[in-house]
C-alpha cells in the first residue's frame, strides 16, 4: 500500500510516516525540509516530492491513503479543498483524512472552512473523506516549543546550575494533552474505517498548567517556584476527549497521558537541549 503525507516534515507527519513505514507500507510526502524524518531515522524511507506533484501522484491511482496534516495557515487551507476536488475524480478511490490540531482550528476561519470542504465532498458521496481534530498534543519533534516543552528545558537548564528566571504563566483551563507518536496510530485507524466520518482524537486526561509545573520541578529536582509562577485565577475546565467511543470506533485509547506525559518530556530535555545548542 502507498500512502502520502503532505506536510510529512511537521512533527505529526513525520511520527505518521515512521509507523507507516514500520507497517511495510511505502510513503510520500511533501513539506518544507528539516531534520524531522532524519531525526525519526526515516529520511531515506520516505520519498519526497514537491507540492505541486501531489495533486497529479493523488489523482493517478497508485495512492490508496492521503494524509494532510493542517498547519492552519490560509494557503494550506486553500490547499485542502483543492485537493479534495481532485480527489473527487481520482483513479482508484484514494481516501482522504484531513489532520488538523484543535488549536489551529479555534483561531483560523480558513481551516474551519477547509473542513467544512471535507465535509460537504463526503455527503455528496464522492470520496472517502474525514476530519482527524486533535487536541492537545506534545512530543520531542514539536516545533514551535509547547508551554509543556518550554518548562522541560528551562527546569534541565536550571537543574544544571544556569540562571534563569521563571516562567510567568496565564490562567489556563486544564486541556486534554497527548502524546503524538501515539495520536498517529488512531490516524492510521481513521483513514481504514468502514464508513467515514469525523472524530476528535485526545488522552481523555486534561491537565493543567500547575500540574505541568509541578511534575518538571519534581523530575528535575528543583522547586516550583523556580521554573514558573502560574496565574490561579479560576478558569473552566476544557473538555476531555470521549475514551469510551475512541475505543469502540478505532480501537485505540491513549496511553502516555496526564503527569506521565509530563515525564516523558522531561525525560527528552537534555536531547532537545543539545540539539537546539542555544539559549532559551
Amino acid at each position: 500500500m502507498t500512502s502520502l503525507i503532505v506536510n510529512v516534515t511537521t512533527a505529526t507527519g513525520s511520527y505518521l510516516a515512521r509507523l507507516l513505514d514500520a507497517f511495510g507500507e511505502k510513503v510520500i510526502g511533501s513539506g518544507p525540509e528539516n531534520q524531522s524524518l532524519a531525526t525519526l531515522g526515516v529520511a531515506d524511507s520516505v520519498e519526497m516530492v514537491s507540492r505541486e506533484a501531489v495533486a497529479d501522484i493523488a489523482a493517478g491511482g497508485d495512492v490508496r491513503h492521503i494524509y494532510h496534516i493542517s498547519t492552519g495557515t490560509a494557503d494550506d487551507a486553500g490547499y485542502t479543498g483543492a485537493l479534495a476536488t481532485v480527489l473527487s475524480g481520482a483513479k482508484g478511490s484514494p481516501r482522504l483524512c484531513h489532520v488538523i490540531d484543535e488549536a489551529l482550528l479555534r483561531g483560523s476561519p480558513a481551516a474551519r472552512h477547509a473542513v467544512a470542504q471535507v465535509i460537504q465532498l463526503r455527503h455528496a458521496g464522492k470520496v472517502f473523506a474525514v476530519n482527524a481534530l486533535l487536541s492537545h498534543h506534545d512530543s520531542r519533534l514539536q516545533a514551535p516549543r509547547s508551554t509543556m516543552t518550554e518548562l522541560a528545558l528551562l527546569a534541565f537548564r536550571i537543574a544544571n546550575g544556569e540562571t534563569h528566571a521563571p516562567m510567568m504563566l496565564p490562567a489556563t483551563a486544564r486541556q486534554d494533552w497527548g502524546w503524538t507518536p501515539e495520536y498517529v496510530d488512531a490516524l492510521r485507524r481513521v483513514i481504514a474505517l468502514d464508513t467515514p466520518h469525523d472524530i476528535r482524537i485526545g488522552s481523555g486526561v486534561l491537565l493543567s498548567a500547575q500540574e505541568m509545573v509541578e511534575t518538571t520541578a519534581a523530575y528535575f529536582g528543583i522547586s516550583a517556584a523556580q521554573v514558573a509562577v502560574v496565574d490561579n485565577n479560576a478558569v473552566a475546565d476544557g473538555v476531555a476527549a470521549d475514551r469510551d467511543r475512541l475505543r469502540k470506533v478505532l480501537g485505540w485509547a491513549a496511553t502516555t497521558t496526564g503527569v506521565d506525559l509530563v515525564r516523558t518530556i522531561c525525560e527528552g530535555a537534555a536531547a532537545r537541549a543539545a540539539a537546539e545548542s542555544g539559549g532559551l
